[in-house]
């Protein structure tokens, strides 16, 4: 029996195997998380983008809604229009103009926001590619759709204010509908 107490080589590299392991495993997890909460705050904040105008389209009167379709006239579907082309329609209007930085915030107009937020308007017939009675319920029903678009990860020079289909982007849409008519 030898007297001298200690580890040998090998305990030691095999110790510092194992706590390599679970330091990969850590900082992996890190890694992970980061990314889970980059998308989570990047949500939540495209979301309330989108209920701010949201808001704003749903408050409407039916007069001031039947005058905004009326001037902006979806026949059959606009493009995407800006915060700015949008609101030029309506000076009921009190939303933020966008582009919007990574905490939310309008930048007026002015440099490359992280969110953008143009509008879409047409028919719910033209929507649902489908044909209704002229001046019957549906076909008298407008959709407003908010698309809210931000850079995917890691892309942060690239602007998202095209519409959905882009894959270096996310995006999320809000439809609002309304009648233009009450019966």
């Amino acid at each position: 029996m030898n007297g001298r107490g200690g580890f040998t080589l090998l305990e030691v590299m095999f110790s510092l195997l194992i706590f390599s392991a679970g330091m990969l495993a850590y900082v992996s997890y890190q890694a992970r998380a980061s990314a889970m909460l980059f998308e989570t705050e990047s949500t939540a904040i495209s979301t309330a983008i989108a209920v701010e105008a949201a808001e704003e389209l749903t408050s409407m009167t039916e007069d001031d809604f039947r005058i905004l379709i009326e001037t902006i006239n979806p026949q059959p579907t606009t493009g995407w229009l800006t915060d700015t082309e949008f609101k030029a329609y309506s000076a009921l209007f009190n939303f933020s103009i966008g582009p919007f930085d990574a905490f939310g915030r309008a930048l007026n107009g002015s440099g490359n926001g992280m969110f953008t937020r143009p509008f879409r308007v047409t028919t719910f017939s033209n929507l649902t590619n489908t044909a209704y009675e002229e001046n019957s319920p549906m076909e008298v029903l407008r959709v407003i759709e908010i698309y809210v678009g931000w850079p995917n990860r890691g892309i942060v020079t690239k602007v998202c204010d095209s519409g959905p289909g882009d894959a270096e982007c996310n995006h999320l849409i809000v439809p609002i509908m309304k009648p233009i008519y009450y019966y």
